[in-house]
């Protein structure tokens, strides 16, 4: 008869494991390796004092409560995992925080065997009694919040993100593990996952979080009451009607969100080699690369519907934390890449060939001399050109009569003046005594307007009189001009 022992070798470096089986019979002791498991990296002890945040947003604490480096949470286990790639504690807050079993309220981080033992956390573990180890370090979740579960928008409305992406609500409705994918946007993702949810406080949040994701998603399933972790956000990479059913279980409520796509009408005409002239403002010029990507970081993506807008948006970009935008990449297979497909770049980068993604650079960009960079502005208008100059003559032939009124006024003998009465004056009124308010221009993306569009020239009118339209006059004769809801409009240009 014979025994047979696992053990864990390892080798003469002593930075990695594997798996052996010894054999021993009544003759001899034979060494068996027939399942080699290489675990590349030996369980760290390396515990981070203070709050660490995982990739999806869960903030853990090792200084909060009972939890804290040298310290272990014995019980109160839902979930324990043991493999190569959970290295350190930080490993393991991330891992628990992104499973899709419950929400883990804290984790327990066992470095005392390769590779160490990550032991997720239920609730209950905020009230649990810590024990000193040397081997053992602890941490516990500091942002579970309770979200509101009952469905924010009515059943079968139209919603909009905050990209202008509409979504059709279903309220109390879900397609369980159908149709899920990993955009390779997500902070976890990985090749070959399909299931990597994200955290959303709230069903418009979710949206948010659909629209930003590449490749395309099409639908988001939103678990407000976080039934299958902190992770409530599952983007959808098709939408099966079939698929589709009631969920309304009590302390499991989930929401869907389906993007509309009867508008994604993407021109992704090209033309290489040519110009582009944005009537954003003059002199803005972009040379076209078609099927040419940029690997520049973005500065912010958005959506367009065709590559004159996206390089308008370009024009107009003003950000006071970054250079003003030089270029953009503009992606024409919407489905390949995700509603988000205009992105502006602050600088060139390596360029590459990439079927339908054209690349806009900026022929020239006109450098700030002012401590804000603010491209958005217009060149000052001809008329207010004028007026400077003329107040400039004006305000010197001021100063000198002044200075020769002050010089005759000191030859003159000394008398004295009584001091004038000091009285508050009324409003400044109109012809008609009504008393004028000055109204608060709202904050928002602005549109330079041009000589074609529908505004009046600056005149004075009475409050009641103005025009509803939301006209802004500006101090150097041009105005301005913001759009309804919020989001730029920009012109298109014929042929583009």
């Amino acid at each position: 008869m014979g025994r047979s022992r696992r053990l864990l070798l390892q080798d003469s470096q002593g930075d990695r494991t594997v798996a052996a089986f010894i054999a021993v019979t009544y003759k001899n002791i034979r060494l068996i390796v027939f399942n080699l498991d290489v675990f590349t990296t030996r369980a760290s002890n390396a515990c981070p004092s203070g709050n660490f945040t995982t990739p999806i947003g869960q903030k853990f604490s090792t200084t909060f409560g009972n939890a804290g480096c040298g310290r272990n949470l014995p019980s109160n286990d839902f979930l324990v995992v043991q493999q190569d790639n959970i290295t350190n504690l930080t490993d393991c807050m991330a891992y628990c925080s992104s499973n899709t079993s419950a929400v883990a309220y804290g984790v327990a981080w066992d470095f005392s065997e390769s590779p160490g033992i990550c032991h997720c956390k239920n609730s209950t573990v905020l009230d649990e009694e810590y024990e000193s180890s040397s081997q053992v370090d602890s941490a516990v979740a500091v942002n579970i919040n309770l979200l509101e579960e009952l469905c924010p928008y009515k059943n079968g409305t139209m919603q909009s993100a905050d990209d202008g992406s509409q979504y059709q609500i279903l309220c109390d409705t879900d397609m369980v593990l159908v149709d899920d994918f990993c955009p390779f946007t997500s902070a976890t993702y990985s090749a070959g996952t399909d299931l990597c949810p994200m955290h959303a406080d709230s069903l418009h949040d979710c949206m948010n979080l659909c629209g930003a994701a590449h490749p395309l998603c099409m639908a988001v399933s939103y678990v407000p009451s976080m039934s299958m972790g902190y992770g409530n956000c599952y983007p959808k990479s098709n939408v099966s009607a079939e698929n589709l059913g009631t969920w309304d279980s009590p302390g499991d409520t989930r929401h869907m969100a389906l993007l509309d796509t009867s508008n994604l009408d993407i021109n992704s005409s090209c033309t290489n080699g040519t110009t582009y002239n944005s009537p954003s403002r003059s002199g803005a010029d972009f040379d076209i690369a078609c099927d040419t990507n940029s690997d520049a970081p973005n500065l912010i993506t958005s959506y367009a519907q065709n590559m004159s807008a996206c390089a308008d948006m370009c024009v107009l970009y003003a950000n006071t934390s970054t250079l003003p935008c030089i270029g953009v990449v503009f992606e024409t297979k919407i489905m390949w890449y995700g509603y988000q497909n205009c992105y502006l770049k602050d600088r060139e980068g390596n360029v590459s060939q990439v079927e339908a993604v054209h690349y806009l650079s900026r022929t020239q960009v006109t450098p700030s001399t002012s401590t804000v960079p603010n491209p958005a502005l217009p060149s000052p208008h001809p008329r207010a050109k004028k007026t400077w100059i003329v107040g400039a003559v004006i305000g010197g032939l001021a100063g000198i009569a002044v200075t020769i009124g002050i010089l005759w006024q000191l030859r003159r003998p000394l008398r004295s003046v009584s001091a004038p009465s000091l009285q508050a004056q009324p409003p400044l009124e109109n012809s008609e005594n009504e008393v004028l308010k000055i109204m608060e221009v709202p904050r928002g993306p602005w549109v330079i307007a041009h000589e074609t569009d529908q505004c009046p020239e600056p005149r004075q009118v009475k409050v009641s009189e103005a025009d509803p339209e939301p006209c802004v006059h500006e101090v150097d004769g041009t105005w301005a001009k913001q759009e309804l809801g919020g989001h730029m409009v920009v012109p298109e240009v014929p042929g583009m």
